[in-house]
This record gives structure tokens, sequence and C-alpha cells, in this order.
């Protein structure tokens, strides 16, 4: 396989195949079960690594380890009540959207830290010298070159999932001293698709890690928030729940 660059960048991507989700569920037929809009999609990361989906045991909605399924090492149950992990995101979105300023954002940048631009180049090189290794040396085999290739693609696409595409236009009407007023709008209208990409924009991460006590209610001390870089200076230091 090639090592080409993108046309689009990952977070582009992204971006586009979230929102055809969206609609697609909007288009759902009517007469069916009505669909939970898991609005932390995306965002929802269990600490082993893998994303959480969205799941319904009947009486409560949760966020599940993608990994739950698996039959190998990997394997992971780590599962959170939907509610309050929702409840809390959005309280910390309305802070950061209330002091953000989106004056100086151009229409669509791409922001990523510099360590991770220069750690991709790094990775670029490797894999090429892997590809003249395969080619030329008769001793390296297709099986090693694959098995050496494969750790080189996942840390770079692990890079490219925090890459924030910024289309401003999703902040707009949003954004400012009115933060919680407007985002009360778009609950009100159910705007799950607008919201989630606003989610997206913010948060590189809405981590899940272990529980740290027994018990019922929601272990808050649980939850973190890694936010994603905003050059304004809004975006907060990785979040706990107060």
């Amino acid at each position: 396989m090639g090592t080409w660059p993108a046309i689009i960048d990952r977070g582009q991507w992204d971006e586009v195949q979230r929102l055809r989700e969206y609609r697609a569920q909007q288009h759902q037929d009517t007469k069916k079960r009505p669909t939970r809009n898991y609005i932390l999609r995306g965002v929802a990361t269990c600490s082993c690594g893998a994303r959480m989906g969205g799941t319904n045991s009947g009486r409560y909605a949760y966020y599940r380890c993608t990994r739950a399924d698996n039959t190998d090492q990997d394997k992971c149950n780590r599962s959170v009540s939907a509610v309050p992990l929702e409840a809390f995101v959005r309280d910390v979105a309305i802070k950061v959207l209330t002091k953000l300023d989106t004056s100086d954002y151009e229409p669509a940048t791409t922001t990523r830290p510099e360590i991770d631009v220069i750690a991709d180049e790094k990775d670029r090189r490797k894999l090429s010298e892997l590809k003249k290794m395969w080619l030329s040396d008769d001793d390296f085999t297709t099986a090693d070159f694959k098995t050496m290739r494969v750790p080189i693609i996942k840390r770079m696409k692990e890079r490219q999932r925090k890459t924030v595409k910024r289309p401003v236009a999703v902040l707009e009407g949003v954004a400012g001293p009115e933060a919680e007023a407007n985002w009360e709008r778009l609950e009100n209208a159910e705007d799950h698709a607008r919201m989630n990409a606003i989610y997206r924009f913010l948060f590189a991460a809405v981590i899940v890690r272990p529980p740290t006590r027994k018990g019922r209610g929601f272990d808050m001390d649980r939850v973190e928030i890694e936010p994603n870089p905003l050059d304004q200076g809004a975006s907060p230091e990785v979040v706990r729940w107060p």
C-alpha cells in the first residue's frame, strides 16, 4: 500500500462521516422506536484508548467501550451512565464557550500541535524506509513488512484522530457571553448534530476511567476532559468533575 498524503485531513473526514450518521438518524422510519442521540459520540473515550459507543439496556442509556465485544486480550467492559456524563460535559462546554472569542478564527483551519506534525513526518520517513527494505532485501519478507508497519500506522492514526477541523460556522451564534442561553436553544431545537460537532471542536476526548469507589450513584472522579488546543487560550486544562 502507498503512503501518499491524504487529500483531506482526518478531522475533516470524520466531521463529514458523523454528520452523515446524524442525518441518517433523522430520516429513520417514524414507526420504529425512536433512537436516542448519544451526543458524545466521537469524544467519549475509554481509558483503555478505545472510543465508547452509545447503548441502551432498556431502562438506562450508557456509553460502553467499543472493545466490549472483543474475544481477545483487548476486551474491555467499561461503561458509564449517559445522562450524568452528558450533563457534566454540557456544563464544561458552556463555560468554555462563554469565554471563547472566535473573531480571529479563519473560516476553516486545521489546528495541530507542532509535535504531532513533526512526529508524522518521522513516521512517514520510517514507512518509506520500510518499503525500500521490502523492495530491495529478499530476506525482508512481506510478513515482516506488514508486522513492522502496523504500529507506525496505528500511531499516525491516533494523532490524526485528534486533528480538529475548525469550521467557525459551527460556533456561530453560540459562543460568547450568552452561551448558556444559546445552548438551550440548540437543545430545544433538538439540534444534536450541531451540539456533537461543537463538542468535537472543543474536546479531544472525554475520558472515562475505572470507578474509584463502589456503591450506587455516579462516580464523578472517574471522568476527565482533554481539551483541543484553542488559539485564544480559552481551553481549560484537563478537567475533572469538581
